[in-house]
């Protein structure tokens, strides 16, 4: 089994990593690879990095794990870290090659868990999420050693929140009074991820340098920028 590892810089609390398909730099049909990712990312008042791990199925089927650290420097949780816990999953449901046309479509869909810290002297808060979406691509090859794979991104984000205090003294934004202090409020938010990004690979034998930038809107982040470095082989 082929395995695939790259270092790569991610969009915290992402999920911007799993909806990148391990499985557009494989033809379909190839053995299935390993992967594992890692890096850091800025944007929407925030920073942070993260681990990726995922297993490609002969380039039709991802399924892997996100985790991710961020600190918060602005917004509704300023002033607090964030751990996020992603499985996911992405389903190449329109595979072409190099050699075909149109586009390739893939669907994702990631359950998120989001431990927040650095909340002293009270318990910070924690949530759940989702993203739903679908990322629409098309391979190109320059030459015999490169290949560009335009990507767009586009997913629904749902993320769930729960407070456990109102207290006045806690180190992120307080959610209330301390006249509510024993019923501090949860919300529910509702927004869209849409990330344009440029997959570039460089190939030598059986191994592919990548390199992504990439820009859009991070759901509740904001607008972000970033780049991806990887290493095929």
């Amino acid at each position: 089994m082929r395995k695939l590892t790259g270092l790569c810089f991610l969009t915290a609390i992402l999920l911007a990593s799993s909806a990148n398909a391990q499985s557009m730099f494989i033809d379909q049909g190839d053995p299935s690879t390993m992967s594992v990712t890692a890096g850091g990312a800025f944007g929407g008042g925030l920073y942070g990095g993260g681990l990726n791990l995922a297993y490609t199925y002969r380039g039709v089927f991802d399924v892997g794990l996100d985790t991710s650290f961020s600190h918060f420097k602005s917004g509704r949780y300023n002033n607090l870290n964030a751990f996020d816990f992603a499985p996911f999953i992405n389903w190449q449901i329109v595979r072409t090659d190099a050699d075909e046309t149109p586009v390739s479509v893939t669907a994702l869909f990631a359950f998120e868990k989001v431990l927040y810290g650095n909340n002293g002297p009270v318990a910070a808060p924690d949530g759940w999420g989702m993203v739903l979406g679908a990322t629409a691509y098309r391979k190109f090859e320059i030459g015999t050693s490169m290949l560009l794979i335009p990507e767009l991104v586009v997913a629904y984000d749902f993320m769930y929140t729960r407070f456990y205090s109102n207290a006045l003294d806690q180190n992120g934004p307080t959610v209330g009074d301390s006249s509510t202090i024993s019923a501090p409020p949860s919300e529910s938010k509702h927004s869209v991820r849409v990330l344009a990004k440029a997959n570039l690979g460089f190939k030598s034998g059986d191994h592919v340098l990548t390199v992504t930038p990439y820009g859009g809107y991070q759901g509740f982040f904001g607008t972000v920028v970033g780049l991806t470095v990887g290493y095929v082989f």
